[in-house]
């Protein structure tokens, strides 16, 4: 399945990040749902920290179009 092979390679892009700063990735509500199991809405940024082999939502930020 193309959205498995998906969420497995952003799981394994934020497992690898060594920083300086932050990590932002950008994608598609599709992919945001498959990678963290639940939906997001139009505009809206989940804040994730890895935590052992999963990710915990640490924040939601929804981003206005005015």
């Amino acid at each position: 399945m193309a959205a498995a092979r998906l969420s497995a390679t952003f799981q394994e892009q934020i497992a690898a990040w060594q920083g300086p700063g932050n990590l932002l990735l950008v994608t598609h509500q599709v992919n945001i749902t498959a990678l963290m199991g639940g939906g997001v809405g139009s505009g809206e940024m989940i804040v994730v920290r890895p935590v052992d082999e999963s990710l915990q939502v640490v924040g939601r930020l929804s981003v206005s179009g005015q």
